[in-house]
């Protein structure tokens, strides 16, 4: 998909989108949790997450998110969408406020949209601990590992911290990780080309 295609969608609805609106949307994407969370004993993670087959399925996941092929992962929390990607100057970033961001974008105005996605940034982990992260062995589920902890518990390691930041354990929780074809071109790389780049997209992609 196009970024303006997925801000198009995200501002067509005041509060958030019904289950059925975002199952259609993303119909083609991977949805970014677990299929069943019943079925993982989050407790004893490492066996669990593997029998389940979920555990491949996220590292399918955070491979293609340090991919810098355009992956991001969408969902919402409370009435706004966000959206996580690996910024390569800056580590793991998300924006908190989508809806607000395609506002920004359709007052054509480059020095709103420069600050709009300045202060809506937040970073989740840094740009040292990212580099960290995409040299970690991603297929290891086993205690003390890239996924899991020392104590067989999910969630506290840098990896499973990063899913749990879109609702990874929650139920009811929906999330995709997404492609977006002209992603590094109108954010991913921003700090280094923020003014040129985006007002050439500016320019043309609204």
């Amino acid at each position: 998909m196009q970024f303006q295609e997925l801000i198009t969608f995200v501002n067509k609805y005041r509060g958030e989108p019904s289950d059925a609106d975002l199952n259609h949307f993303f119909k083609k994407d991977i949805l970014a949790i677990p299929v069943d969370g019943d079925a993982i004993d989050w407790e004893k993670a490492s066996g669990s997450l593997v029998k389940s087959g979920d555990a491949a399925i996220a590292t399918d996941i955070a491979e293609k998110l340090i991919s810098k092929k355009g992956y991001a992962i969408f969902h919402y929390d409370g009435n706004d969408a966000e959206l996580l990607w690996l910024a390569g100057e800056t580590g793991f970033v998300r924006i908190n406020n989508l809806k607000s961001f395609g506002e920004l974008i359709s007052t054509q105005n480059p020095l709103i949209l420069i600050k709009g996605l300045n202060d809506g940034l937040e970073e989740i982990f840094d740009k040292d601990t990212a580099e960290l992260m995409v040299d970690e062995d991603l297929s290891n589920f086993d205690k003390d590992s890239t996924w899991i902890d020392e104590d067989d518990d999910f969630g506290y390691t840098d990896w499973s911290r990063l899913f749990n930041s879109w609702g990874y354990q929650k139920e009811g929780q929906l999330a995709w990780l997404i492609q977006i074809d002209d992603f590094e071109f109108a954010l991913m790389n921003w700090p280094q080309t923020a003014v040129n780049v985006l007002l050439a997209y500016i320019n043309t992609k609204v």
